[in-house]
């Protein structure tokens, strides 16, 4: 993972950027700066308290990270790992529970990685489930997940508009960091979530009226990966990501037990409803 961040680093330096200096939540320009330490700039509205980084990669800065760079290929790399796939497997059963109990037969996963989602969507359910590779119009879906792609996309609300051609799903599922998380309190900037290619910063309040533009309401939403660790080693002044082997670190009252049962996990998901007072979606 080291190996990952370094490349990473290394992709961005001296890269083109763009500057955004109004809210994409609220739309708001009066806003302050603020500076984590080592990482870029950023900006938080004053009128509805989302963050994001206000110097952004160009688009086509990130388009070549995503299909050309060095740091993609050992992404990939790890995504395929046992580990990996059993901390995925963790994150989607929240997903795959929402979507039996609310009896969604026909999904697309936007973004979809290497489709483990979906592979163990169709695994776990035998039958009953449409799963759709693409969204055309007249292609309607009922439920759109989004893994871990929300914060990296250049205009999160206008691929929100697209997604209205079809006619907008019942249903979305999203996965985003959460920027009120134990670990971002605790490491600042030293947080792998303040890193170059997230442009968007979410908590479940400014992701929740984030979605209510487009016509959706929260249902339900919990937090993940309580990154226990990293917290307790840079409490013991420690870099908060250095391996320890099998060695588990303790704190008296740091433990994933308590970092999820107060919604302060590393990631939040979030379960919306398409509200049904009326048949337009707003902007």
């Amino acid at each position: 993972m080291k190996q990952y961040f370094d490349q990473v680093e290394k992709y961005f330096q001296d890269k083109k950027h763009d500057f955004v200096t109004r809210c994409m939540v609220c739309g708001n320009k009066n806003h302050p700066e603020f500076m984590l330490s080592h990482a870029p700039k950023l900006k938080s509205c004053l009128n509805c308290g989302f963050t994001w980084s206000y110097k952004q990669p160009t688009e086509e800065v990130l388009n070549k990270f995503y299909t050309q760079s060095v740091a993609m290929d050992t992404w990939a790399e790890i995504k395929q790992t046992k580990a990996e796939h059993k901390r995925q497997m963790s994150k989607y059963k929240w997903g795959y529970k929402y979507i039996k109990k609310h009896k969604i037969n026909n999904v697309f996963d936007y973004g979809c990685g290497d489709g483990f989602f979906l592979d163990h969507l169709k695994v776990d359910k035998k039958k009953g489930y449409e799963l759709k590779d693409k969204v055309t119009p007249g292609n309607y879906v009922e439920c759109i997940t989004m893994w871990g792609v929300l914060e990296h996309l250049k205009n999160p609300a206008e691929s929100m508009r697209l997604f209205g051609l079809n006619n907008y799903p019942d249903y979305f599922i999203i996965c985003v960091p959460n920027i009120d998380s134990l670990v971002a309190q605790i490491l600042g900037s030293k947080c792998c979530t303040f890193c170059p290619q997230h442009l968007w910063f979410f908590n479940i309040e400014t992701l929740t009226k984030f979605m209510s533009k487009f016509g959706y309401d929260l249902d339900t939403w919990t937090t993940i990966e309580p990154e226990t660790q990293p917290i307790i080693k840079q409490l013991s002044k420690m870099p908060p990501y250095v391996r320890l082997g099998n060695m588990k670190l303790k704190h008296p009252w740091i433990n994933d037990k308590e970092i999820l049962k107060n919604k302060l996990g590393y990631k939040i998901i979030a379960a919306f409803k398409e509200r049904k007072t009326n048949g337009e979606q707003t902007d």
